[in-house]
């Protein structure tokens, strides 16, 4: 979450974003607990992506991306795998 302490929203409002990975037909009831934690919300944006995944583990391209990591409740083991991905 966000506020105006970033400089991102008005005195006395915030920005919070909840997401997950969609598990059923209806993904707007899935993140409900969220949102109502959230409440009252002023204004709502409802966006699903398609979940990319990386088509090589970095060595090739040099690119290295850690999927895990954003379903993470600690980041130290997917920093750690991403790590030895870079350094080999």
């Amino acid at each position: 979450m966000i506020s105006s302490a970033h400089n991102v929203a008005a005195q006395g409002k915030y920005i919070a974003i909840a997401s997950t990975t969609v598990e059923t037909k209806e993904p707007e009831k899935e993140i409900r607990p969220a949102l109502e934690l959230l409440e009252p919300i002023e204004q709502k944006f409802v966006s699903i992506s398609d979940l990319l995944v990386p088509k090589d583990l970095g060595t090739e391209s040099q690119i290295f991306i850690s999927v895990r990591m954003m379903r993470q409740l600690t980041l130290r083991q997917p920093v750690m795998t991403l790590r030895t991905s870079i350094r080999g």
